[in-house]
């Protein structure tokens, strides 16, 4: 019977140390590049193609974006 609880405690003690993050990752807005890739106007509008990438470490899986033009 202790052969079972140490053989369980060394696993458990295996998944717990495996499991540790080696180094801390923070977002870093620097990362975040946006590139005009076309744009086209009208009498009426404007249109803006641009390309958003993350050169970062951490997934950016939902991006809330904010336009201000003052013409």
């Amino acid at each position: 019977m202790k052969k079972k609880y140490a053989l369980t405690f060394f696993i458990l003690l295996l998944v717990l140390v495996g499991c540790k993050a080696d180094k801390d990752i923070s977002f870093d807005d620097r990362n975040i590049k946006f590139k005009l890739i076309h744009s086209s106007s009208d009498k009426e509008s404007k249109s803006y193609d641009i390309e958003i990438t993350n050169a970062g470490e951490i997934e950016i899986s939902y991006l809330q974006f904010y336009l201000h033009f003052d013409s």
